[in-house]
């Protein structure tokens, strides 16, 4: 996926948030993801191209993920995120509790769990693990199906 092509000065807010890319040949903006490699920031296309490269991808996975616990890049969002779960991990799970339902949808859904239930069986929680929540990373849980 080639980024645009931008062949003209250096601009003046290159590399910095909100600004213009960090990739000298693009430069596009807004530059909305940082770089924990190199602390700049930029936009979307080249931030899919630079952290989905092979030998970036297998780099960072391998020799900086374990150490540091996030992805190569973030968005302001998802680091202000991650940083209050590591602060206050009671008080940052709010954002991820399941909006409100109207009550008719909620109706629906039951009926066709309790129909699902009938054929495929009710399913049963055998295990679970999670390596990091305080992280906010998925759990990971087996279920097995029994039907009554």
């Amino acid at each position: 996926m080639p980024g645009p092509h931008y062949d003209g000065p250096t601009k003046p807010d290159k590399g910095q948030e909100g600004g213009s890319c960090n990739r000298e040949l693009c430069q596009d903006s807004p530059a909305l993801w940082f770089n924990h490699g190199s602390y700049a920031w930029y936009c979307g296309r080249c931030r899919h191209t630079i952290e989905f490269d092979s030998f970036n991808l297998r780099d960072w996975q391998q020799n900086h993920q374990p150490k540091c616990g996030h992805p190569m890049f973030e968005t302001r969002e998802m680091m202000t995120a991650r940083r209050a779960m590591d602060a206050e991990p009671e008080q940052a799970i709010p954002f991820l509790k399941p909006p409100a339902v109207d009550p008719d949808v909620r109706a629906l859904s039951e009926t066709l769990n309790a129909r699902l239930a009938r054929l495929v069986g009710v399913p049963r929680l055998v295990a679970i693990s999670t390596p990091n929540p305080k992280r906010g990373e998925w759990v990971e849980a087996i279920l097995e199906y029994r039907k009554d």
